[in-house]
């Protein structure tokens, strides 16, 4: 999520997000756990979701442009989230 860069140069490949690749190949059930920050999850998290559910991991395209999430059909997800109200 920290385009160290800016947009002048693409991001080198990062270690820890191929093998949190190779992680959710192998895995069969995700938990994401997580505090409600700005009523989403913290932008770090979400920049790992997007750098490592990319296509030819968690979905492809077909020609009309639409999603298909065959690579994670059979797995599980659920999430825990944690947040405050404020008070008025």
């Amino acid at each position: 999520p920290v385009l160290r860069y800016g947009y002048r140069k693409r991001m080198e490949e990062d270690f820890f997000i191929l093998r949190s690749q190779e992680l959710i190949q192998w895995a069969d059930h995700f938990i994401f756990i997580y505090p409600i920050w700005w009523s989403s999850m913290p932008s770090l998290m979400k920049g790992w979701i997007d750098r490592v559910f990319t296509p030819g991991i968690a979905y492809s395209a077909n020609d009309q442009g639409s999603f298909i999430w065959n690579y994670l059909r059979g797995k599980q997800f659920k999430k825990l989230l944690k947040g405050k109200t404020a008070s008025i």
